[in-house]
């Protein structure tokens, strides 16, 4: 994934959060891990799609 346009919002550990603000709806974030990749909405906290991640690791990054 190319981020170097989306600002990184937040970290946690080796997990980088990025938003971009003229990406597609709905509104969501980019979660970036070594390996990993997710988007969650942030209106409802569903997550958009995953790969990489563990459903315990999208559990722990919605609870963020």
């Amino acid at each position: 994934m190319h981020t170097s346009n989306m600002p990184i919002i937040a970290r946690i550990r080796n997990l980088k959060i990025y938003i971009y603000l003229k990406d597609h709806l709905p509104a969501h974030v980019h979660v970036i891990g070594p390996d990993a990749e997710a988007k969650i909405d942030i209106q409802n906290f569903n997550c958009l799609s995953v790969n990489g991640f563990s459903r315990q690791d999208v559990n722990r990054i919605i609870k963020f």
